[in-house]
């Protein structure tokens, strides 16, 4: 593992979470969605809306809190979007591999 791919990822996670903006109507909980993906793999001692929301730079949980419970967007779209990313993207792997091979 190299820092070159790390940092890789970060960029193809800000680009997945950016492509999925379409899923929200509204600009805020798009940044606030992106700040949620950003921190899930990020190392916190513990992963809920306090801790996401501390790393996020906010004084309180309650956008977190808003975007889990209270935001309108559709968690089915948002499936279905992050399966075809995969799907894509696994075969873009597997292709890479085959012809390295």
């Amino acid at each position: 593992m190299t820092a070159g791919q790390i940092a890789g990822w970060d960029a193809e996670l800000a680009t997945l979470t950016g492509s999925l903006g379409y899923l929200f109507n509204r600009p805020e909980p798009r940044a606030v969605f992106a700040q949620f993906i950003e921190g899930l793999p990020a190392e916190l001692p513990e992963k809920n809306g306090w801790t996401l929301s501390e790393r996020a730079w906010h004084v309180t949980a309650d956008r977190m809190q808003w975007l889990l419970n209270g935001s309108v967007w559709d968690a089915e779209r948002l499936r279905d979007a992050v399966r075809d990313y995969v799907i894509v993207k696994r075969a873009d792997d597997l292709l890479h591999y085959a012809k390295s091979t």
